[in-house]
């Protein structure tokens, strides 16, 4: 039987934003304008629309909702101003108040939560790393308001926090038919590499992502090897949140296994496949009588 590769494209995550109280009326001097940041979000949900329950936040990579959030930086003016959240309230001890400008001079904000933060020649973007290790890795999530006045926001910056990355997760089973030729038995799976894959980039507020470069292998797997059966099984990495990218010529799955005292390596090669920022994809990877040769 010939190996099998599937992927399964989920639904974008986005945090949608909500309206709060006014704030002061227009024509107060700028020191007691107060400036308030809203920041909601709405249900995690699958390929098929359906509301999921947001992830469990671990020591793996899990998405970030507003119950993990507990800070982000926002930009003003080229200004970088760090939020924290105390209760459901967030605040900034160095921008609580509007900025010094009159009521009705537009006024542009960018916040996020991982990356460096760079303004060059009228552009705001974010330089950004996927770290290798998936007990390391951020969900990027960004947001900006763009042209808003004191007069139309009376003060208040509602956020819609998008997912910035790709987040992807993995599972790996065996055939029926291999199964069949190792007796009923397991396949011993000692290593799962992903190989290949750009892990930096630049995330413009205005345009997305550029200068996506500087590939790398993330190892999907745990020291211990894992018994794979006909049953799908969750790799041990938890969800990889990567740059969003087209995979090149080099990019593969490399897995090593055990077999009959003997260790292994087979690849399956990934070129052309595509990732997209706000979009989560599960990665099946099926091991079969055509791609693992099976001694009798």
């Amino acid at each position: 039987m010939n190996r099998f590769f599937f992927f399964c494209i989920g639904a974008s995550l986005a945090f949608m934003a909500c309206s709060s109280d006014d704030g002061n009326e227009p024509g107060m001097p700028p020191v007691e304008r107060p400036l308030t940041v809203v920041v909601n979000e709405t249900p995690f949900t699958n390929e098929y629309g359906d509301a999921q329950a947001p992830r469990r936040m671990d020591t793996r990579g899990s998405a970030v909702t507003t119950e993990g959030l507990t800070e982000f930086k926002m930009s003003y003016n080229n200004n970088i101003y760090r939020f924290s959240k105390g209760g459901t309230t967030w605040s900034s001890t160095d921008l609580n108040s509007w900025p010094n400008v009159d009521n009705d001079t537009p006024v542009s904000f960018y916040a996020y939560n991982a990356g460096t933060y760079y303004y060059n020649s009228g552009e705001n973007y974010l330089s950004f790393e996927a770290m290798e290790n998936a007990r390391t890795q951020t969900d990027l999530l960004v947001a900006k308001q763009e042209g808003i006045t004191y007069n139309e926001t009376k003060g208040q910056v509602s956020l819609t926090f998008d997912h910035a990355c790709a987040a992807v997760d993995f599972t790996i089973s065996i055939t029926p038919k291999l199964a069949e030729k190792l007796g009923g038995g397991n396949l011993t799976v000692n290593k799962v590499v992903l190989k290949q894959v750009a892990k930096q980039g630049d995330y413009y507020f205005s345009e997305g992502w550029k200068n996506v470069n500087t590939t790398t292998n993330y190892t999907l797997t745990s020291a211990e090897s894992m018994a794979v059966g006909t049953g799908e099984q969750t790799l041990p990495c938890g969800t990889l949140f990567l740059i969003p990218q087209t995979l090149g010529s080099g990019a593969q799955f490399a897995i090593t296994y055990t077999l009959a005292g003997e260790t292994k390596t087979t690849q399956i090669n990934l070129d052309g496949e595509s990732w997209q920022a706000g979009y989560q994809y599960i990665m099946h990877i099926g091991l079969g009588t055509a791609n693992i040769q099976v001694s009798k």
